[in-house]
């Protein structure tokens, strides 16, 4: 390593600590380029992920590089992200397996990004909302494959939120069952101390809606938990004990 390049990576290592390869390159060493008249300039990646870049001026033979970019790279720059973006554009395919090659390569970039994410939380936040706005249509294909490759996962995660929500809707109206005393969950229901559950789940069912088990749980949560509708809390025993009263009555 010249002399030059000692002094160029002396200098980054002063601005910005800890440095590491950027574009897929192997070793900083790969990371220097020689623009001739343009000068001689160093790219590389901060302990964040961000890519920065020194220069050293064209006659400069060693001394104290010149910080970061003059029109002309700007200017190259620019053109290289235009003719990166169309070759992407035009070949999808190929640049979405260039791109998890590159992921392989690299299995710590996945937790810098996640670093990067939680720094900006709220502005990842409203540009996901922004996108998914703009593209409805995406965004519902993309929750449906989302699904379809993760279905255990799905399925598990509703079950936990089903869980959560039957708990709450227990504690919200008394907690235990009203005749016996119960209070294990899983034997735990609602019930319509009136014997009106038919009539209140009637229009719903001219509306071809479900009304039962965690349909009516969620409807509960959305009214905020409605005092007025009789209901109690009962175990599942007492609870077929008292339909068993009420049609034999």
């Amino acid at each position: 390593m010249t002399d030059l390049q000692q002094a160029l990576l002396a200098d980054a290592r002063s601005r910005y600590g800890e440095i590491q390869p950027c574009a897929g390159r192997r070793s900083l060493e790969e990371c220097f380029a020689d623009y001739g008249k343009h000068g001689f300039y160093l790219y590389f990646n901060d302990k964040t992920g961000s890519t920065h870049v020194v220069r050293a001026a064209a006659d400069s033979n060693t001394s104290l590089p010149r910080p970061l970019l003059d029109q002309e790279l700007q200017k190259r720059r620019e053109e290289s992200r235009e003719r990166s973006l169309r070759w992407r554009l035009a070949h999808p395919e190929k640049t979405k397996e260039v791109n998890r090659q590159w992921r392989l390569r690299h299995p710590e970039y996945k937790e810098i990004e996640r670093q990067r994410r939680l720094r900006n939380l709220d502005k990842a936040r409203e540009s996901r909302k922004k996108w998914r706005e703009a593209h409805p249509e995406k965004e519902k294909e993309r929750v449906k494959k989302w699904r379809r490759d993760h279905r255990e996962l799905c399925k598990k995660q509703a079950h936990e939120r089903r869980k959560i929500l039957h708990q709450k809707v227990i504690d919200v109206y008394g907690g235990k069952c009203a005749i016996c005393g119960e209070s294990e969950y899983n034997r735990l229901t609602l019930d319509h101390a009136n014997g009106d559950g038919g009539e209140f789940r009637r229009p719903f069912k001219e509306k071809n809606r479900t009304m039962s088990g965690s349909n009516f749980y969620y409807w509960l949560r959305k009214k905020s938990f409605p005092k007025n509708l009789g209901l109690r809390v009962l175990c599942i025993s007492c609870n077929q004990r008292e339909w068993w009263k009420r049609k034999s009555a």
